[in-house]
C-alpha cells in the first residue's frame, strides 16, 4: 500500500459537545477504518476541525499507517498544516482541502 487517505470532520452541537470523525481509506479507495470521538466541550469550529485532523492522523498512526494524505473541508486548518514546519515530512505526503 502506497499511502492512506484520512478524511476528517468535526460536528459541534451547542450545549452538548463536539464529535470528531475520521475515515481512513487505501490508495485504491477501499475503507480501512473509521473512528469517532466525542468530547463534552463547546469548542469553536476552528478548534474542533483542528482536533479532528489531529484525531485522524493519530488514528492512522495507531493503526500502523505512516504515509498519510489528510483531507478535510476546513481549508483554514488544512492550509495551516501545509505551512507548518512542525509536520515530519518523511511520514506525510500531503493535505487536500475539499470544497
Amino acid at each position: 500500500m502506497g499511502y492512506v487517505k484520512v478524511n476528517v470532520d468535526a460536528a459541534i452541537i451547542n450545549g452538548v459537545g463536539t464529535s470528531l470523525g475520521a475515515v481512513i481509506s487505501g490508495d485504491d479507495g477501499d475503507i480501512l477504518a473509521v473512528g469517532v470521538h466525542c468530547v463534552k466541550a463547546g469548542w469553536k469550529v476552528s478548534l474542533g476541525e483542528a482536533m479532528a485532523a489531529r484525531f485522524g492522523v493519530c488514528l492512522a498512526q495507531q493503526l500502523g499507517y505512516r504515509k498519510v494524505m489528510l483531507e478535510g473541508d476546513a481549508c483554514n486548518i488544512i492550509e495551516a498544516i501545509q505551512r507548518s514546519k512542525e509536520v515530519p515530512r518523511r511520514d506525510y505526503i500531503g493535505t487536500k482541502c475539499l470544497p
